[in-house]
């Protein structure tokens, strides 16, 4: 891709493939000691109710633009929900995140007018209550999450982490639950 010309700043990839590199990477990183870092960036509307549809999908086009700009080329993001993308940043320290999320800041305020726009970064992506939903599955909205099939399931993984969540969309898709 980057002899073609069309390869700049991180790798985009659709969940399922996130999904499969993350797990490739998490054991990368135990056998070679490197530190992998999830971050899920959020997209709230700031001072309204609500975004109408094709504002969300325009915030959420220039922060995936953004995303791929600003990150470096080992990190590698996926679009998570209608508001959300999940960032790996592979050996990243504290001050890398700063830095990191800093730039994403800065990048897309310069293409996307904050009054309407709150950006939010979760890096350790541990707030329970949202596992519970999941648990619960109370999924309905989000890519590949709102099938009868699927929300059965996550009530019986009762998922506690994003892990699991990941567990889950690899052992769902066609194949390994036949």
């Amino acid at each position: 891709m980057r002899k073609q010309g069309s390869y700049s700043g991180a790798m985009s990839v659709e969940f399922r493939e996130f999904a499969k590199i993350y797990d490739f990477m998490q054991h990368l990183g135990e056998r070679y000691e490197y530190d992998i870092q999830l971050m899920m960036i959020t997209l709230n509307s700031n001072g309204r109710d609500r975004l109408y549809i094709d504002e969300r999908e325009h915030a959420m086009t220039c922060m995936e633009k953004t995303i791929q700009a600003s990150l470096r080329t080992v990190d590698i993001s996926t679009r998570f929900s209608g508001k959300q993308f999940i960032v790996i940043l592979l050996n990243a320290r504290s001050k890398d995140i700063e830095l990191v999320t800093n730039r994403i800041l800065d990048n897309f305020y310069k293409i996307y007018d904050k009054k309407l726009i709150d950006v939010k970064f979760d890096v350790a992506m541990n707030d329970p209550k949202v596992y519970k939903l999941w648990g619960e599955g109370k999924s309905i909205g989000i890519f590949q999450f709102e099938s009868a099939g699927m929300t059965s399931f996550m009530k019986e993984l009762k998922p506690d982490s994003l892990e699991d969540i990941i567990a889950g969309v690899s052992l769902y898709r066609p194949g390994p639950m036949d």
